[in-house]
């Protein structure tokens, strides 16, 4: 992985339901209130270290847990690299002062990285790496060849994007942006107009965007249980999966303080239903975090998924109070239905 003189680096769901490296560890900066830690990406683009220039680039989670695995050792050969549970993956490659090239992947749960690396000539073994406290832009971090037992310092320094890298970071000003909701719709009141909407439903994901707005990477996931007969129990599963396929982050002001709202277009890439709702249908989202007081005391956050001709489940969530819901109160942590929406 590096100079072979040193070793190798290494709702209410207000529901409109229609159901008819080469090695490279980083660590990240602390996270705001309200964001999870592998919600930011600290380590798409290019690094520089005193051995080589490396480049990670964002993965989709079932890419990168086969790339990873691809490149994890044998029992008892080497360091694996493992993460917590929902990691960001990465991949690329690097290029030695020598000549030496070779790829990498890793998975992080925030502040640091843990990856693999393998050289061209099949020389391979394990790294991790933590973004300084202080500076986004730099990282220190150890590296072990497969075959030894002794940890082997280095360092980088972000040098810019590279193509299809899936930031920007956080070192090149990229920002997260999450979403919660919740909603629990018991009775037949407006908006909802039948039996069949009478649904649990949540929306969870997270992503991050640009200095410019323009929205990288996000991923969600809208869990629908609804009834399949009147009066009978939430028994039919319309859950759904989706990315970003493009979107844009903009700011409002107001006396209460600035108004973030994402707006971008959607796609499914996993369905439970895919006779009613396809994988590769393609749908609008909407998150809003706002600051703004409503009538109950909470908040004016807002999500919605729609889907043009209503292949797929329309759903909205907001906070506040509902008589389709049980409790009829809105606002988390404890109403009938509320949105935690979260743009930094």
């Amino acid at each position: 992985m590096i100079r072979k003189a040193v070793g190798k680096l290494s709702g209410n769901c207000r529901t409109i339901l229609g159901l008819t490296g080469i090695v490279s560890l980083l660590i990240g900066a602390s996270t705001a209130p309200g964001f999870a830690a592998q919600d930011l990406n600290y380590w798409s683009g290019t690094w520089r270290t005193p051995f080589n220039q490396i480049t990670w680039r964002w993965l989709p989670s079932n890419d990168g847990r086969r790339t990873l695995a691809s490149l994890q050792p044998a029992s008892g050969a080497g360091l694996r690299a493992v993460c917590g549970s929902n990691p960001l993956y990465f991949d690329g490659n690097y290029r030695n002062n020598d000549g030496q090239t070779g790829v990498h992947a890793a998975c992080t749960n925030g502040k640091a990285i843990l990856g693999r690396y393998r050289d061209a000539d099949g020389d391979a073994g394990w790294y991790r790496a933590v973004i300084d406290s202080g500076d986004n832009c730099v990282w220190h971090g150890v590296f072990r060849p497969d075959g030894t037992s002794t940890d082997l310092a280095w360092s980088g320094n972000y040098v810019g994007r590279a193509r299809g890298d899936g930031g920007p970071n956080v070192c090149a000003g990229g920002r997260a942006f999450s979403v919660s909701t919740y909603a629990n719709d018991v009775r037949v009141r407006p908006p909802l107009v039948g039996w069949y909407q009478l649904c649990l439903s949540r929306l969870n994901g997270s992503g991050w965007y640009g200095p410019s707005g323009a929205v990288a990477f996000g991923t969600f996931t809208q869990s629908i249980s609804c009834p399949s007969r009147p009066g009978g129990p939430r028994d039919s599963d319309h859950s759904i999966s989706h990315e970003i396929i493009n979107g844009t982050v903009t700011v409002k002001t107001s006396p209460a303080g600035p108004v973030r709202t994402l707006q971008g277009q959607i796609r499914v890439t996993s369905s439970r239903r895919p006779d009613l709702c396809p994988v590769g249908q393609v749908g609008n989202l909407t998150l809003r975090d706002s600051p703004q007081r409503i009538a109950n005391g909470q908040n004016a956050d807002f999500a919605q998924t729609l889907w043009p001709g209503d292949p797929c489940p329309d759903q909205g969530w907001d906070n506040r109070d509902a008589p389709a819901a049980e409790p009829t109160k809105g606002g988390p942590p404890d109403g009938g239905h509320w949105a935690i929406v979260k743009i930094r």
